[in-house]
């Protein structure tokens, strides 16, 4: 789970790095702002989804605010003898996932 979640983290990098490079389309970017009429790829056309993004930025988010927390959790659920479930961090709105407001 944890690898599954470094992976996530990379790709909310890699999608983000890639808008601002203008390789993938910015919500709400027309054809008319790409030079030649060529279109930008959108995040369908990379086999994503907006969600997929979404969850892997608040993954890559609560990390960053809070290093370790992805770790942290997996340990908690070992600790209390349950399986460290494939959703176990991927709702970063889970108590020990989410970066506290007070760390924002």
């Amino acid at each position: 789970m944890e690898i599954e979640s470094q992976a996530k983290r990379r790709l909310a990098d890699e999608y983000d790095a890639a808008q601002q490079r203008g390789e993938v389309a910015v919500q709400g970017q027309h054809a008319a702002h790409v030079p030649d009429g060529n279109m930008r790829a959108a995040v369908t056309d990379l086999g994503l989804t907006r969600k997929a993004i979404h969850e892997a930025r608040q993954l890559r988010d609560a990390e960053a605010a809070d290093p370790g927390v992805i770790r942290r959790t997996l340990d908690a659920r070992l600790a209390q003898g349950q399986e460290p479930a494939k959703g176990a961090c991927d709702e970063p709105s889970g108590p020990s996932c989410a970066p506290s407001k007070q760390s924002l």
